[in-house]
């Protein structure tokens, strides 16, 4: 054999490319292209503020509280507990004073870009201020009254303490079952 003939084809191993229609994959065109033309989400807009302090209200406060009543059945555990959700408290109401004073602050801007202009927008923004500074108020006060437990975080110290109570109970019931059957 020949060392040029390796690189050669042959002829008859030479067909002519095949362009048939039929043989080429038909490609779906919905794939790539969206009949519907794209739509802008609309979204609610509920203030951040207010869900922090709902997020800290869903937890189930009973239900730490019993879950570690149980495990850890000591007075003092449970004041370190009920610090720690205290201060939880206090810090969701730090960030929703900050976030209820930005915009606040960012109405009062608005306020005086637009000033002079005919119309109601300017009553409105200064309406909106007096929500908010009332707002910030009330979120103020409930600081103050959370030292005491008192306010808004008053239902989660006390499921929480009505939860630790009950862990505490279950845990002595096991306790003194366990004791009296001598299984441990």
């Amino acid at each position: 054999m020949n060392f040029r003939n390796l690189f050669k084809k042959n002829k008859a191993d030479q067909s002519p490319v095949n362009t048939d229609v039929q043989d080429q994959p038909v490609i779906d065109p919905s794939v790539f292209v969206e009949e519907q033309p794209p739509v802008e989400s609309v979204q609610t807009s509920k203030s951040p503020s207010v869900s922090r302090l709902d997020k800290f209200f869903r937890t189930d406060h009973e239900w730490y509280g019993y879950k570690e009543g149980y495990a850890n059945p000591s007075t003092d555990f449970m004041e370190m507990k009920l610090r720690a959700i205290r201060s939880e408290f206090r810090l969701e109401l730090d960030r929703s004073l900050d976030e209820l004073r930005s915009r606040c602050a960012a109405a009062r801007i608005h306020v005086i870009k637009i000033s002079g202009m005919p119309g109601r927008m300017e009553l409105e923004i200064q309406e909106k201020i007096r929500q908010l500074e009332t707002a910030i108020e009330d979120l103020e006060r409930q600081k103050v009254l959370s030292v005491d437990d008192e306010g808004m975080i008053s239902s989660a110290i006390s499921r929480y303490i009505v939860g630790f109570t009950k862990g505490v109970r279950q845990y002595q019931q096991e306790k003194h079952f366990a004791f009296e059957t001598g299984l441990f």
